[in-house]
């Protein structure tokens, strides 16, 4: 937090995270799996990062102080 306040920092994180999905991925699984399926593995998907991301972060808050 020395060079922005964490929640920006996190938000900045996943339009980066985001905008790479789209480009990189997002294009593929369209061709390959339905819009139904496609929406809850994006889904599991986003949420498990989420969660690895908030956790690790607040593990390195934890050893930083």
């Amino acid at each position: 937090e020395t060079w922005m306040p964490l929640p920006f920092a996190r938000i900045i994180g996943w339009a980066i995270a985001g905008s790479v999905w789209v480009v990189s991925v997002e294009r593929h699984w369209q061709q390959r799996v339905g819009a139904f399926v496609r929406f809850f593995a994006q889904l599991l998907l986003w949420v498990s990062a989420a969660v690895l991301a908030t956790w690790i972060s607040d593990q390195f808050r934890v050893h930083l102080y």
